[in-house]
């Protein structure tokens, strides 16, 4: 990844380790971010190599007020430096994918990167997106054809 790319990504770990100030549930704040229309503008700043201009604080606020549930106590509150490893991990993933934040988020969702953080967190983010995207592929299955299907019923296997 380039500089930039990787300021990307650490703008975002910061705005989800911020997002431990607040009293809702850590995996509602970033299905919130992950599906809302801050996370795409981010992925065509990264997408085009547009300086967003926007700080972590800012986005941050903007994202409270957009959604009033952010200020609601529920829910189970994610540690602060796993909050940053899964917000630099999302970015990471989608520049070097190409795919949508919600795209991924729908993948791979925040209660499923959550007890990976133990064993993936200091692992290189490409290796970790590379090793995170074998295990959503091994969760989806391989798509068969008519005829493989067929093959492996007659087959036994």
């Amino acid at each position: 990844m380039t500089i930039y790319e990787q300021r990307l990504c650490e703008k975002q770990g910061e705005l989800f380790e911020k997002s431990s100030d607040l009293p809702c549930s850590s995996a509602l704040f970033i299905r919130r971010y992950m599906d809302g229309s801050t996370a795409r503008d981010q992925d065509l700043a990264a997408m085009y190599f547009d300086a967003s201009k926007e700080s972590a604080s800012s986005l941050f606020e903007s994202l409270v007020e957009r959604y009033p549930d952010l200020t609601k106590r529920q829910g189970l509150h994610y540690p602060s430096c796993v909050l940053h490893w899964m917000g630099y991990i999302y970015r990471a993933w989608t520049i070097l994918t190409h795919k949508s934040s919600s795209t991924i988020y729908e993948s791979m969702k925040a209660e499923d990167l959550l007890p990976l953080y133990d064993s993936f967190h200091t692992f290189d983010p490409k290796y970790c997106v590379m090793r995170l995207q074998e295990i959503v592929e091994e969760k989806e299955g391989p798509v068969l054809s008519d005829y493989e299907v067929y093959k492996r019923i007659k087959l036994g296997y």
